[in-house]
């Protein structure tokens, strides 16, 4: 350290440095902010061929949606193409089916797609 520098002020300085880093991380932290249904009613599922095996659906009420995403016809997209995709699809349908309830968590990621620009599904609860 230049000793021309006083102690005080260095310290002073690495403070400083330090609140500024912690505040980037709290800003960018909040900027990336994944969506959460609160607990409603499936209205719609589609898929399509065209887009894989991604299922698309549509809640009554919708909470907040994730950063990422800004479609108004589907608020969540889930990934069949896996083995929890699966068996999140089938306790959805079960779910739409008896007219209960869910909480749909997201990712706050997108397909890379930019014509759908809607969140991943993260978790899923159903409700009596």
């Amino acid at each position: 350290m230049d000793s021309s520098i006083p102690k005080h002020a260095a310290r002073s300085t690495r403070f400083i440095a330090s609140l500024g880093a912690a505040l980037c991380v709290v800003f960018s932290a909040q900027a990336a902010v994944a969506g959460e249904s609160g607990q409603v009613t499936i209205t719609r599922m589609a898929l399509a061929s065209n887009l894989g095996e991604l299922v698309h659906i549509k809640l009554s009420g919708m909470t907040s949606k994730g950063s990422c995403s800004n479609n108004s016809t589907w608020d969540y997209v889930l990934d069949t193409s896996n083995a929890w995709g699966k068996a999140t699809y089938a306790m959805l349908l079960e779910a739409r089916a008896a007219g209960r309830q869910v909480w749909i968590s997201g990712t706050n990621l997108c397909p890379t797609n930019p014509l759908l620009n809607i969140e991943y599904v993260r978790s899923v609860t159903t409700y009596e």
